[in-house]
């Protein structure tokens, strides 16, 4: 009875190594994946080629199995819904599946399988569309030149202008004291006549404006009050344009190489950007990473995702793969619609012809993809040890230059979010802050006004007392007078000498 026993019990160690080093050495295995590029693609002849079967050839030389590739049935990554997984998270929980990926490593996932040595970093990354045109139109380049200044402080602007001129031409017109009235008592020259005539004194306007300098200034002291007040203003205006044209140049980002014109540079920039849509892959790692953040731009983010997917459920198409979403961003004809993917995707994307897309990353790296695989699997450490090794002999990185190398130049524009936070936002010249200069020229138009009205009515009287002081006393009728007339005093001095002749006589 105890050899009985002892026998069954080496039996049982026996069968149980064997099962263990049949564990080990398990040459056949499944894995499960999603098609699309550059990760997995199909041949014409239906066989699978891309960047995992290539990684999977080479982990199978080092470990020593062979694997069978397959799709996930319903093409995607896996969504918990309420315990219970779907996509590829599925086939390897079901034990279907004993290997999957390559999968964004995120902490729910890892609550429910293993991930392998990380294959390759990521972060996420903006993808969207070149402007048709290298350069930007006319239009854009005025909208530069107008941006400095609200449109009502132009509008002000260009009404200060118009009054001044014509307030300074009235004055110019009826002030005694002027070039005008000077000319007419004949003590200045008709050219300085038409100094300030309609068309002179809008030129005189506009070209102090300029500072350009003017050839004769307004003689009168209303006049020279008005335009002084108008110097004033337009000191005011050329600091405050050239001071709000140095902010937004130094806010506005700078066209990149090919890319041309876009405004858009950071994930900031698309958060506050109320123009551009924002797409991602339904039920991916990217979308879940923006809904679980507590930032505040990410927020942003996530609430123009979904209110993009209700834009394209009421269009009645979404798109649910990375290859819709590159098809849908290459047929827009404007720059009004962004890709939100990981790094690696969104560099292959950008680097593929015809080269009409561009990729925005923040050179910041928030998660990593790998292999995953069940919960105590024995293919853990012989992959992370195959991995180790392609990663120190740069095999893994000559893989992925093999199929994420770029084909087309200028096509990545990354920046760092710390400086972009340090650029000072830009807010146009508004008409509060420049009421300052409107009340200099109001006050120097009235003023010069009032002064003007002085000086006519001092004129006046002044015109009138001189015609009381020159008023003459009547002619004496005694002929010794010596007040003649021209003509009297020479008819009279004829008749004296023909009656001293005949005296003589």
């Amino acid at each position: 009875m105890a050899v009985n026993n002892v026998c069954i019990i080496w039996l049982g160690l026996f069968l149980g190594l064997l099962d263990v080093s049949t564990a080990l050495v398990k040459t056949n295995i499944s894995v499960v994946s999603i098609k699309h590029a550059p990760y997995l693609y199909t041949t014409d002849d239906g066989e699978y080629t891309g960047y995992i079967p290539d990684i999977l050839d080479h982990l199978a030389q080092v470990v020593g199995f062979n694997y069978t590739l397959y799709e996930s049935p319903d093409r995607k990554y896996g969504t918990l819904v309420n315990g219970t997984w779907s996509g590829m998270m599925k086939e390897i929980e079901d034990g279907i599946a004993d290997l999957g990926g390559l999968m964004t490593v995120t902490y729910t996932r890892s609550q429910f399988v293993e991930f392998s040595y990380p294959v390759e970093y990521l972060g996420p990354a903006i993808v969207m569309k070149r402007p048709d045109r290298d350069r930007p139109s006319l239009q854009e380049n005025l909208a530069k030149l107008l941006a400095p200044l609200e449109f009502s402080v132009w509008l002000m602007s260009i009404l200060a202008l118009l009054v001044t001129g014509t307030v300074l031409y009235i004055i110019s017109h009826f002030n005694p004291y002027e070039w005008r009235r000077m000319s007419k008592d004949r003590e200045a020259t008709i050219r300085e006549a038409e100094s300030f005539t309609c068309l002179n004194s809008f030129f005189f306007v506009v070209s102090t404006l300029m500072w350009q300098g003017y050839v004769r200034a307004p003689r009168s002291v209303g006049a020279r009050v008005v335009v002084v007040s108008w110097w004033s203003f337009t000191v005011v205006l050329l600091l405050s344009y050239t001071a709000s044209l140095t902010n937004y140049l130094g806010a506005t980002p700078e066209p990149f190489a090919v890319q041309g014109y876009s405004k858009i540079r950071s994930f900031r920039d698309l958060a506050a950007n109320k123009e551009i849509r924002i797409g991602v892959i339904p039920t991916g790692a990217t979308e879940a990473r923006y809904r679980d953040s507590k930032s505040d731009t990410d927020i942003k983010i996530y609430e123009k995702i979904v209110k993009d997917r209700q834009y394209q459920n009421e269009s009645g198409h979404i798109p649910a793969n990375v290859e819709e979403l590159e098809t849908y961003l290459r047929q827009r004809t404007y720059s009004d619609y962004a890709l939100l993917l990981e790094s690696p995707t969104a560099k292959f994307i950008a680097n593929k012809k015809p080269c009409d897309l561009y990729m925005i990353s923040g050179g910041i790296i928030t998660s990593h993809q790998a292999f995953a695989m069940a919960k105590g699997s024995t293919l853990r450490g012989p992959i992370d040890l195959a991995l180790m090794k392609l990663h120190q002999s740069g095999e893994l990185a000559a893989i992925e230059q093999r199929w994420f190398g770029s084909l087309c130049k200028e096509s990545v524009y990354q920046v760092d979010e710390s400086i972009h936070a340090e650029m000072p936002e830009f807010n146009p010249l508004d008409l509060g802050t420049f009421s300052s200069a409107l009340l200099i020229i109001v006050a120097g138009i009235v003023l010069g006004g009032f002064i003007s009205i002085i000086e006519i009515c001092i004129y006046k009287w002044a015109e009138t007392r001189v015609d009381d002081e020159d008023e003459v006393e009547p002619i004496s009728s005694n002929r010794n007078s010596k007040i003649y007339e021209p003509e009297t005093g020479d008819r009279l001095l004829n008749q004296d000498s023909k009656r001293g002749g005949a005296t003589q006589v």
